[in-house]
């Protein structure tokens, strides 16, 4: 089990999350202030939250690895 872990904190660590990071804040911000401005509302948001939710999921999976040691 231990082995497990260590295989899945190596695929985890700083640079994929930073990564992952990265994408979410182009969904935010770039597909959502684009979908804004055509008028788009229910989208934008739905872009804004997909956002949101690849942010917080990685950085939950993260701690969870970090703190099971």
């Amino acid at each position: 089990m231990q082995e497990i872990i260590e295989k899945l904190k190596s695929i985890w660590d700083g640079w994929f999350v930073f990564f992952v990071i990265i994408i979410s804040i182009f969904i935010i911000y770039a597909d959502g202030f684009r979908l804004r401005r055509r008028k788009q509302k229910k989208e934008a948001m739905m872009a804004t939250i997909l956002g949101w939710v690849y942010i917080i999921g990685v950085l939950g999976v993260y701690v969870i690895f970090f703190f099971i040691k």
